[in-house]
């Protein structure tokens, strides 16, 4: 299809072969009833029947254009959701590889780390209720 420029400038153009047709023809039709003159009535019907069928092929090309667009747009649409879907459903079982400690050494590594820190801050907090439990205690037997 041509580029916006070229589009609108051919809107335009027939949108101004339309308008004078359209007058001219108005104007020459009161000459054609009282059978003076129908020729240059009858040219400016043509004119505006051509002018008609470009503006009713350039909408369907129109159509046409937006159509197989959409159509190529649903296709990338259904491949996109097909892949995200397949991704999800990966890194769901990943994960759950993950939470069982079966994956691989990487991932094991990772989750030993993740323990680790877990249980680090687990003792931290043990730790620091001790702590604070026997500073009060001390403070309550004073």
């Amino acid at each position: 299809m041509a580029s916006p420029k070229i589009l609108k400038q051919k809107i335009k153009s027939l949108e101004q072969i339309w308008n004078s047709q359209t007058k001219s023809y108005i104007d020459t039709y009161p000459e054609k009833k009282l059978g003076s003159n129908s020729t240059l009535n009858d040219r400016s019907f043509s004119n505006l029947v051509d002018t008609y069928s470009k503006m009713v092929s350039l909408d369907a090309q129109l159509h046409g254009v937006s159509n197989g667009v959409n159509d190529n747009l649903k296709m990338w649409d259904n491949k996109l959701v097909t892949l995200k879907n397949a991704i999800g459903n990966n890194k769901t079982a990943l994960m759950n590889e993950y939470d069982s400690n079966v994956a691989s050494g990487r991932l094991k590594t990772d989750k030993y780390n993740a323990n680790s820190e877990t249980y680090i801050n687990a003792s931290f907090y043990i730790l620091s209720i001790t702590t604070l439990t026997f500073f009060i205690y001390k403070q309550l037997k004073q």
